[in-house]
């Protein structure tokens, strides 16, 4: 993959930073490592990332999730907060559609299953 800067929004570099989690095998600790590493693998399309770190309970199935249907372009982490197990993580997110930019403010809950934290749901 020839990206310099993580696409996380982080400012670190790429082999520093998401690369482990992503497309490495490592798995991401705290709730902002995840959203941020989630992220990055939305924007390189890595489908198997998303899956991996989707909750089994709410994931919708791999024909269900579209990795190309909405072009986000950044995303910036406005709060982290909750216990061990409920994290939510607000993030606001911008996306281009018909050549128009566009936010989103979403909070995401991420819960822990067996030791791993991973995405539950976006709380609307």
């Amino acid at each position: 993959m020839g990206i310099n800067f993580c696409p996380c929004g982080s400012g670190q570099l790429f082999v520093d930073c998401c690369k482990d989690y992503v497309i490495g095998g490592a798995y991401p600790l705290d709730a902002e490592t995840l959203i941020r590493s989630r992220h990055t693998a939305e924007l390189l399309g890595c489908s198997t990332y998303i899956q991996d770190t989707w909750c089994p309970e709410t994931y919708p199935g791999k024909d269900k999730v579209n990795m190309n249907c909405t072009q986000w372009t950044d995303m910036k982490i406005i709060d982290v907060f909750g216990g061990d197990d409920d994290i939510i993580v607000h993030v606001q997110k911008k996306y281009i559609e018909n050549n128009c930019e566009h936010y989103v403010d979403k909070n995401l809950l991420i819960i822990r299953v067996g030791g791993k934290l991973m995405f539950y749901y976006s709380l609307e």
